[in-house]
């Protein structure tokens, strides 16, 4: 029977493990998306510019939606690695090569300074002064905040480089009509606003669904694989707890607490548990890409405790029946 519920545990560590792989499959692509779509969420709206507008007349408009998730790249028709952004709030960091980079926040976009951020191949115009690195545009000097992770397949050869941009900063003067549109964080009532007011072509853009398909990524089969992790764990926790409920006929008293942990079977299997999955977890840590290490806690810890509820009530359930 020992040998029994070894191999059921090994089974469920087993599924424990394939979750754990899951899930880091699942944020490495979400991290390669983010830097193959220049760091917008999975749909977005895309316009071209017909009417004479300036860039701060669009952002002037934005403002006045009173939507507080808005994000524009402005794509330079001229420049193909010249992206211009802005946000109204502190928009997620795309992957940075290092922990010394850092990814633009809302002040910088409410400032008069622009600052950039490179590519992991971007080279072209690059100063160093006194340990600090400049871009240099035109007769302007741009300091570089940030560098992106490397990505073999990101656009234009991973040298695509970042400017903010903003009512008060020098290219806000600059004309759209010069420039690709893209706006993240509308709404469809919004987004035909903003349509009217450029006078152009909208086109809404689900980047999820082409970068999957041309990648042969299959969000629903991870799903299924996980799901059936999950129930093969609960199913592990339902045998033990039927072997376990045979031979659990220990006596409990409040002076021989001690002892009786040590023997309870509920205890063992807990302890044992607890132990094996903060290894897997740490191992994961070590041997796998996790861009939040919290989502793989909180999946283990969420399934720690429906396993502990299986297992003790099948117990509960079993001893009351043998009673």
């Amino acid at each position: 029977m020992k040998l029994k519920k070894v191999i059921i545990f090994l089974i469920s560590l087993l599924c424990f493990i394939g979750l754990g792989i899951t899930l880091s499959i699942q944020q490495s692509q979400q991290a390669d998306q983010v830097l193959n779509n220049n760091g917008l969420s999975t749909k977005y709206y895309v316009y071209t510019v017909k009417k004479q507008i300036k860039v701060k007349n669009l952002l002037d408009f934005l403002n006045k939606t009173h939507n507080k998730h808005l994000q524009v790249h402005l794509k330079s028709k001229y420049d193909s690695s010249r992206i211009l952004i802005w946000a109204n709030y502190d928009i997620p960091s795309q992957p940075l090569a290092t922990t010394t980079s850092r990814y633009f926040t809302k002040s910088d976009f409410d400032s008069q300074i622009p600052l950039a951020v490179i590519s992991a191949q971007t080279q072209e115009d690059i100063v160093t002064f006194q340990g600090h690195r400049y871009l240099k545009e035109d007769n302007d000097y741009i300091t570089i905040i940030g560098q992106l992770k490397s990505n073999s397949e990101s656009e234009n050869s991973q040298k695509v480089y970042y400017l903010t941009t903003g009512i008060y900063q020098p290219t806000a003067d600059e004309f759209l009509g010069d420039y690709l549109v893209s706006i993240d964080g509308l709404n469809n009532k919004q987004a035909t606003n903003v349509r009217k007011f450029l006078g152009g072509k909208q086109e809404i853009v689900d980047f999820a669904k082409t970068y999957n398909r041309q990648h042969g990524i299959n969000p629903t089969k991870k799903f299924l694989f996980a799901l059936l992790c999950v129930i093969i764990i609960l199913g592990s926790s339902v045998v033990i707890g039927i072997l376990d409920s045979k031979n659990s006929k220990i006596a409990f008293a409040k002076k021989r607490l001690f002892k009786y942990l040590i023997k309870s079977n509920t205890f063992k299997y807990i302890f044992a548990n607890i132990i094996a999955i903060l290894a897997i977890f740490l191992v994961l840590q070590f041997t796998n890409f996790f861009s939040n290490n919290l989502q793989l806690f909180n999946l283990y810890a969420i399934i720690f405790v429906l396993q502990c509820c299986t297992y003790s009530g099948v117990m509960m359930f079993k001893q009351r029946k043998d009673r």
